[in-house]
């Protein structure tokens, strides 16, 4: 799928870039202490794992991969050449932050009670790389899997994805699906959003809930929405804010995973209604499902411990949801 690059001038791209160097020395610092549990608790998970680089399109004529990282099922021992549904996976970022890898803990688990291939990938970051280059890094990877690798089968595909990642999975879901993926044989099942922001056009003072939790200050999303989306008119394109996407465009199987003190969780809980009310292109019933936390925030999941209600709450639903949408296929 072709669409326009974006691009900064110059003197605003200097200031976001200043801006970006020092929230993630900030993030690299604060977030030491939280990121090493939470790989410690990603380690004490036994399943193999795999790192790859995925063919990516050229910048500028010189040829790129992307990282990623694939996580194979107990089973794969037993039928290493049985053909696996898969889980494919982007983190939260603010499409600024690299913290690619940082949803391993939670991924392995699925791969391990799935049954499931998972494959965790990366994406290029604004203010250096603005839309689209983030989302075609995303339809690289979805594209790749439509090669004869022998392990993935191309017709059962799941996405999920993390705040900015949920966004990136929810317009794979959308618009990669119907057009650039389905040409390939590519077929999303399913689509699982962990606290997304599902439209970038919303006004911030919309963007409120009575109780938030540890939320982003205006500057802050002002700062990730102008890196990422430079174009202020174009942000109600659906490529950029999925709840501006026709219902029926949706795969079969939706999943929501939002909180109390989340200051996106309201346009979440709109969109999730509205797609309620939808069937899909073929006319077939649309299965929505909307997991509602209380008493946590946005990113409630990153650095608690494993044990906690809404973490396992977490693990719970994404179990019953995959085997739900993979069933019949």
């Amino acid at each position: 799928m072709t669409l326009p690059h974006q691009t900064h001038g110059i003197l605003t791209y200097l200031r976001l870039k200043l801006i970006a160097i020092a929230l993630r020395f900030l993030i690299r610092v604060t977030s030491r202490v939280p990121l090493e549990r939470e790989k410690a608790l990603a380690d004490s998970i036994p399943v193999a794992q795999q790192k790859l680089r995925v063919p990516a399109r050229g910048d500028q004529g010189v040829g790129r991969h992307i990282d990623a990282v694939l996580y194979y099922p107990p089973s794969f021992t037993k039928e290493p050449l049985k053909k696996r549904p898969v889980l494919v996976n982007w983190h939260g970022s603010g499409w600024v932050f690299p913290l690619f890898s940082t949803d391993a803990f939670f991924l392995k688990q699925v791969a391990r009670d799935c049954n499931s291939l998972v494959l965790d990938a990366d994406y290029r970051k604004a203010p250096e790389h603005p839309f689209p280059l983030p989302l075609e890094d995303v339809e690289d990877v979805l594209s790749w899997l439509a090669h004869p690798t022998g392990l993935i089968n191309s017709r059962q595909v799941a996405v999920s994805g993390f705040s900015a990642g949920a966004e990136l999975a929810l317009v794979a879901s959308t618009v990669l699906r119907t057009t650039s993926l389905q040409h390939l044989g590519v077929d999303i099942k399913a689509a699982v959003a962990f606290y997304p922001e599902t439209d970038l056009s919303l006004s911030l003072d919309r963007k409120k809930v009575p109780q938030p939790i540890r939320p982003h200050p205006p500057w802050m999303l002002n700062f990730f929405h102008d890196s990422y989306v430079p174009d202020k008119s174009s942000r109600a394109n659906p490529a950029i804010s999925p709840s501006k996407a026709p219902g029926e465009l949706f795969p079969e199987h939706v999943i929501f995973v939002t909180c109390e003190g989340d200051n996106f969780a309201p346009e979440a809980l709109r969109l999730a209604e509205r797609l309620g009310d939808t069937g899909g292109r073929d006319g077939t019933p649309r299965k929505v499902k909307v997991h509602y936390l209380e008493g946590v925030g946005h990113g409630f999941d990153k650095g608690c411990q494993p044990g906690v209600r809404s973490r396992k709450e977490e693990m719970r639903h994404m179990q019953l949801y995959l085997r739900d949408a993979f069933k019949d296929v």
